[in-house]
């Protein structure tokens, strides 16, 4: 029966998966990028709210029922630094959820949060993903039309 399920999930992430690339959200407020990697999805996201605060993140994320999750220092007794994200496709589109206790603080500039749920639709997808996309630093000089 176990085997079954991790097919189940293998299955579910495949097709996800062959929505790799780099999109652009939200006026170009968002940019987000992915592709398969062994264990997982490769991912990152940058996202500047209205105030112009800046929020990143990104990492393996890897499978965990029909999305994949990302988590990162989450026994860290400081809070702000403990970071779980659930990347799941809903539809034609990435869907990024946090939760409570672990919503990234850390990543955030001053003031910035990530405490809702973003959407980024299939439509954004601007490029492919490369290696160079998820280069440090790389992220920030991508630029949406």
């Amino acid at each position: 029966m176990r085997f079954l399920i991790a097919i189940a999930v293998l299955a579910a992430a495949s097709s996800a998966v062959a929505q790799e690339g780099l999109y652009c959200a939200e006026g170009g407020s968002t940019i987000f990028a992915a592709r398969p990697v062994q264990g997982g999805i490769q991912f990152s996201l940058i996202r500047f709210n209205k105030a112009g605060q800046f929020f990143g993140v990104g990492g393996i994320a890897k499978p965990d029922r029909n999305r994949w999750r990302f988590t990162e220092k989450l026994t860290d007794p400081d809070l702000t630094k403990r970071c779980a994200i659930d990347i799941a496709r809903t539809g034609q589109a990435w869907t990024f959820r946090t939760e409570e206790g672990a919503r990234c603080e850390a990543n955030a500039g001053h003031g910035g949060t990530f405490s809702q749920t973003i959407t980024i639709p299939d439509r954004g997808r601007i490029a492919p993903a490369d290696n160079k996309t998820f280069e440090p630093e790389a992220m920030q000089h991508y630029r949406c039309k």
